[in-house]
């Protein structure tokens, strides 16, 4: 069995902040929060999750920054020509079948 690690939150719904720059014709300028802003949010979290699984033969932790995450640090809100996030902080399908 697997388990997710949270996708950074955004502070933006994604979605509404595109679609109204695109509305007036402006650049979109949102490219995603830095990993390290997400990780020091979650890191108490996420250490509890990865002992946790660590100690159950059953579980793996599945870290959805390992794909979402640039070589800069910046986490994507856009893949292929598509959002990712549906909201602030909740990917959309097409974000959950990024690979």
């Amino acid at each position: 069995m697997g388990v997710v690690l949270d996708v950074a939150d955004q502070k933006i719904d994604v979605p509404r902040h595109y679609a109204r720059r695109a509305f007036w014709s402006l650049p979109l300028l949102f490219h995603g929060i830095p990993q390290n802003e997400h990780t020091g949010t979650n890191q108490l979290a996420e250490a509890i999750i990865r002992e946790v699984c660590a100690s159950a033969d059953w579980a793996i932790v599945v870290d959805p920054a390992e794909q979402l995450v640039d070589s800069s640090g910046i986490w994507f809100v856009a893949a292929d020509g598509g959002l990712i996030y549906r909201d602030s902080h909740h990917l959309s399908v097409e974000g959950s079948l990024l690979r």
